[in-house]
């Protein structure tokens, strides 16, 4: 039996917690090597197609990003059903941060279709706790954050398709970061949710629960 009054706010707390269920803390995303990684950033086509928008999110939380900053939240149990999601402990103004979605990034790891069949395997994803990494440079291999078992408790945002808050990207330094934003006054005790998008749902891996 899960206890129904399962919160997990302080951030030594929120570790010990992540660790029992066997995931590795990180603060920061890892990067394995890649020789795209190595290059400056500044120089991909898709930075520069959009520099003034990388600028200004670059200098609104680039700073906080470094220095690992999160907001005031705390992992909690939503239900047997939905598991465990993040709340906010502290009435957050339009656009905060929230965190830097950490995990390691790598190239995607989705599971192989059946070429006979057009189908993937019964389990569907190498793992759901992940995220797509900007494709800077426009090649053909895709890369992902992945934190199915290292990451930070914004594994832990549950979807919505009224989602409080958005997902951004921008350069940070000469790494890319994904990043949550709040997108309208949330008050504390409120749950912190993403929308997911509809090819997260698609292919019947998955089961939507509303709570």
């Amino acid at each position: 039996m899960i206890p129904m009054n399962e919160i997990y706010r302080d951030p030594a707390e929120r570790r010990r917690f992540m660790e029992a269920k066997g995931l590795s803390y990180l603060s920061r995303s890892v990067y394995k090597d890649i020789p795209a990684f190595a290059k400056d950033q500044k120089d991909s086509p898709y930075y520069q197609d959009n520099i003034e928008e990388f600028e200004t999110l670059t200098s609104d939380y680039g700073k906080d990003i470094e220095e690992c900053r999160m907001a005031d939240v705390s992992i909690r149990l939503v239900s047997s059903d939905v598991g465990y999601g993040l709340f906010a402990e502290e009435d957050l103004r339009p656009g905060a941060l929230i965190a830097e979605y950490a995990g390691i990034i790598q190239p995607g790891e989705d599971l192989e279709v059946d070429p006979d069949t057009a189908v993937r395997p019964e389990e569907g994803y190498e793992t759901d706790y992940t995220w797509d990494y900007p494709d800077a440079w426009y090649e053909d291999e895709l890369y992902e954050v992945n934190a199915g078992k290292m990451g930070n408790e914004l594994r832990y945002v549950n979807h919505s398709f009224e989602a409080n808050l958005a997902v951004e990207h921008t350069l940070v330094g000469n790494r890319w970061v994904i990043f949550f934003v709040t997108q309208s006054f949330i008050p504390a005790g409120t749950q912190l949710t993403v929308d997911y998008g509809e090819e997260y749902w698609s292919g019947g891996f998955r089961e939507l629960i509303l709570f």
